[in-house]
């Protein structure tokens, strides 16, 4: 799993993907190193700031979640995937 990180330890896209395989196995905190360095190398990145707000309602924390949603929102408009699937995350969480 980490031959991509390690070959390309700059890339958001492949950082975003390992947070995402890491949350869907349940390893929470490897998910969220892996989101807050996707977003470090690239603030704007949608996707990871969609999962990233998915990994916050794992944590029950929906104010960091509607936090994500307002940057995406910022980022891409109402209209966006991204945008979109979180909203409804969030709505189902309620």
């Amino acid at each position: 799993i980490r031959l991509l990180d390690n070959e390309y330890p700059d890339n958001a896209d492949i950082n975003n993907y390992y947070g995402f395989i890491y949350r869907k196995m349940g390893q929470y905190g490897k998910s969220g190193q892996f989101y807050k360095k996707a977003l470090q190398l690239d603030p704007r990145h949608k996707g990871a700031l969609e999962y990233q707000g998915e990994l916050f309602l794992q944590y029950k924390n929906l104010e960091k979640a509607n936090a994500n949603l307002k940057l995406l929102e910022r980022i891409c408009g109402v209209n966006c995937d991204e945008y979109k699937d979180l909203k409804k995350a969030i709505e189902n969480f309620k």
